[in-house]
């Protein structure tokens, strides 16, 4: 009988442990995939990002070059 106790309580403690690690690794999961989510968002707004700094560096470009021809023409009127 005591031999029987025993296997039970290793049984139980075997299932107590297999259970909880289910529930950990099903956690686990979850969390992987929000990450992965994550992962694609925020390469996602990165691109568009990377967009909008080329397009403001392009618009700081063209006001330079006006601002240049605009000094050229101040200069040539001093003159």
């Amino acid at each position: 009988m005591s031999s029987t106790r025993k296997d039970e309580h290793s049984f139980l403690a075997h299932s107590t442990e297999k259970l909880r690690l289910v529930e950990e690794i099903s956690v686990l999961k979850r969390e992987n995939e929000a990450l992965g989510n994550l992962r694609v968002s925020l390469k996602s707004e990165n691109e568009l990002l990377k967009a909008k700094v080329a397009e403001q560096g392009e618009t700081i470009k063209k006001m330079q070059e006006k601002m240049d021809l605009v000094e050229g023409i101040l200069e040539n009127l001093r003159n």
